[in-house]
């Protein structure tokens, strides 16, 4: 089964209309019931190695409540993370549902759901939570299927509201179906018609030079961006559906005027799991004594190791701490703000991201080589220029959405409105879908792979 499938949308449909007949305080068995099938049906040995992994985290979370062993604490962490490090280590890390492979084995979100389990042993061995006694619950939390793809990773509270989920008002039922629309928006519309300037520069960089390159580095970052968040906004609007309020992974990224912004509007559910459990704690330890760049850097690595074990993502994370701690564009703050957030896609977030898409330091450096404004190898985009112009305008009605739903909730708004103008504007949005998404059966979520 995949998520994009119709038999999926189907079963999620009846689930969520038979949802709303079951009590509050028992709606957490339900999705339970829910998630272990989907997952179940994607992979069912993934789903094995998942539910070991879960059962043994409730054991490990109920023993960090009655010890205040830091050897202990140590060793649940640890174990925890030794299925994640044994995939990566053994450069299995991607999720393949292919039998003939071994990294089938690997299971959907491995890198998501260890560390929302690692939360909640941090949050336990604190005291600032107890340890879930129901075991139910507990797997609900570590399995519910809406986030599993890509995210988010959602911390302990998502336990507390479990408890007793409330009814799904109409308003919001219909904020989740925009929801899922626009990250199928992104995903289809945006991100896959992206991949054609993207990939081919980037599969074989040598054979590229000039604007190309160029043209596919600064396309690349937003590539991702509307991959990512697309499936962080349909795993949001699918939590909203059965009365759940998921973590909004993305804020307007590209409109930050620093780098340092930047990080606190991009994969927000990572980024503030990394600085509330590694980049605080370590201040107050010898190693952020020593000043704040060392906790940047271990910070970045933990970041970039997240993803892979990769010399080019743990080069990223570097150079991410570096540029972080020096904010090289703090002499230019008295330009206008549409100077820096240009300055600061192109140069501090772009470039770099170029590690973050290649196999080797070599093909990093082929790359930046190659860029320029030369326009004899133009020849490869001439072919892609009749979809070029409604990509355009597409990405800048993204952006512009976006920029509304900051200072108004667009979603909720829409909601609200009478039943014909939304079914009106709900037949505009899947007449787009319809007419310029690209269903490529072989496209995947990039963030599925970590």
């Amino acid at each position: 089964m995949s998520i994009l499938s119709l038999d999926f949308a189907l079963l999620i449909f009846f689930s969520a209309a038979l949802y709303l007949f079951l009590p509050p305080r028992r709606r957490w068995m339900f999705l339970l019931c829910l998630s272990a099938l989907i997952l179940a049906a994607i992979n069912w040995k993934a789903f094995g190695i998942a539910a070991v992994q879960t059962t043994a985290a409730y054991v490990m979370g109920l023993w960090l409540s009655k010890s205040r062993s830091l050897l202990l604490f140590w060793f649940c962490v640890l174990a925890q993370l030794s299925v994640l490090l044994t995939f990566k280590l053994m450069g299995m890390s991607k999720v393949d549902l292919s039998f003939e492979s071994a990294r089938w084995l690997v299971p959907l979100g491995l890198s998501f759901y260890t560390f929302q389990i690692l939360a909640y042993f941090i949050e336990v061995r604190w005291g600032r939570i107890p340890a879930e006694r129901n075991f139910g619950k507990f797997s609900t939390y570590i399995l519910f299927f809406a986030n599993k793809v890509a995210g988010p990773i959602e911390r302990p509270g998502l336990l507390r509201a479990l408890d007793s989920i409330p009814t799904p008002s109409s308003e919001n039922v219909l904020k989740s179906a925009f929801l899922i629309w626009m990250g199928l928006f992104q995903k289809f519309v945006i991100a896959d018609h992206l991949a054609d300037f993207v990939r081919p520069v980037f599969a074989r960089p040598e054979a590229y030079a000039g604007l190309p390159v160029t043209i596919s580095v600064l396309l690349s970052k937003y590539q991702i961006f509307c991959d990512f968040s697309g499936i962080s906004l349909i795993a949001v609007g699918l939590g909203g559906l059965f009365g759940l309020q998921l973590t909004h992974n993305f804020n307007r990224p590209f409109a930050a005027t620093t780098l340092r912004e930047f990080w606190t509007r991009w994969h927000i559910s990572l980024q503030s799991w990394i600085r509330d459990y590694v980049f605080f704690p370590l201040l107050s330890t010898p190693i952020g004594r020593r000043g704040v760049f060392f906790a940047l850097v271990i910070s970045f690595l933990v970041f970039a190791l997240w993803h892979d074990f990769l010399w080019t993502f743990a080069v990223y994370g570097l150079v991410q701490a570096v540029l972080v701690k020096t904010e090289p564009l703090r002499f230019l703050r008295r330009f206008p703000t549409i100077v820096l957030i240009v300055l600061n896609y192109s140069i501090l977030i772009c470039l770099p991201s170029v590690l973050f898409r290649v196999d080797s330091l070599s093909q990093a450096f082929d790359i930046w080589r190659n860029m320029g404004f030369s326009t004899l190898n133009m020849k490869f985009f001439a072919s892609l220029g009749s979809s070029a112009m409604a990509l355009a305008v597409f990405i800048v009605l993204n952006e512009v959405w976006q920029w509304l739903e900051s200072r108004k909730d667009v979603y909720a708004y829409l909601a609200k409105q009478p039943w014909v103008l939304k079914m009106a504007v709900c037949a505009v949005l899947l007449v787009i879908l319809v007419l310029f998404s690209k269903f490529d059966p072989e496209s995947v979520f990039i963030y599925s792979r970590f």
